[in-house]
């Protein structure tokens, strides 16, 4: 959906694990949605 990102954290690049970054891409996306529902949507 995305395509590529990258998180970083005071200009260096930060790993982030394949289940993280989707909670993230969640987050960014739905981030007005109560709990249950970003729950259900992962």
């Amino acid at each position: 959906m995305l395509g590529y990102w990258q998180l970083r954290f005071n200009g260096a690049p930060v790993e982030v694990g394949a289940r993280q970054q989707r909670l993230l891409a969640a987050l960014a996306v739905l981030h007005t949605q109560p709990r249950p529902v970003l729950a259900a949507r992962l």
